[in-house]
């Protein structure tokens, strides 16, 4: 009596799933709400059960699904249904996205603070807090470069200047951007982020390199903290 009842559900889950995936082949993502997108999602790491309800465990658990993407495979697994297959795939897929974003955002200068903040704010996702990246820029403004300088203080903050100089001079960079993330989700620059960020401007500066900004990044916002020079 189980093996029918197994069988006919998933001969329900397989007409289901074929339906859908028929519909978002004819209509697209627009035709459908964005849990219902999870769910399509899932039925690549979930072969037989029904993804429609861990999708809503997921929505209710996260609020949306751009949160879900940004959160941490341990966070999602300990969601109902969700595995570490699953937290690999979403986590997966975001990175994916994340990559076709940078590579399109690169094929143009980043010559205005939209560009770079927009650049700036999806390199991060998925970073730890507390991650100081640069970015090393040509004469025209494209981008040759970037570099995690720390990731949980690969190097002391002080040693910042010395290594950013050093990459810039190998990369024959013109112009360096210096974006730091914060843990508190304060946007406002601390005494210390203002500091380096002088001592990093006079070490390019002897060289004839630009510093163009320092950008604050928290998990809702990307924040100039002034124009150096552009």
């Amino acid at each position: 009596m189980n093996n029918k009842k197994n069988i006919i559900e998933k001969s329900i889950h397989a007409g289901h799933r074929q339906r859908l995936l028929k519909k978002y082949e004819k209509l697209g993502a627009d035709a459908f709400e964005a849990h219902e997108l999870l769910e399509m999602l899932l039925f690549f790491s979930i072969p037989q059960k029904n993804t429609n309800e861990i999708a809503h465990n997921v929505m209710n658990k996260f609020n949306s699904i751009s949160t879900a993407f940004s959160a941490k495979a341990n966070a999602l697994i300990e969601t109902d249904g969700i595995g570490a297959k699953s937290a690999l795939l979403l986590n997966l897929c975001r990175d994916t996205i994340r990559q076709c974003t940078l590579e399109h955002a690169a094929k143009t200068p980043l010559d205005t603070n939209f560009k770079r903040t927009r650049y700036i704010y999806n390199w991060f996702k998925g970073k730890k807090a507390g991650t100081v990246m640069a970015m090393f820029l040509d004469e025209k403004l494209m981008l040759i470069e970037t570099a995690t300088i720390s990731a949980g203080r690969l190097f002391r903050p002080e040693c910042y200047p010395d290594v950013i100089l050093e990459k810039s001079l190998a990369l024959d960079a013109k112009f360096v951007i210096i974006n730091h993330s914060h843990r508190d989700n304060c946007t406002e620059p601390s005494p210390e982020d203002l500091y380096l960020a002088g001592q990093i401007r006079t070490a390019l500066g002897a060289h004839g390199i630009e510093l163009i900004n320092q950008f604050i990044v928290t998990e809702f916002d990307c924040t100039p903290t002034n124009n150096f020079n552009i």
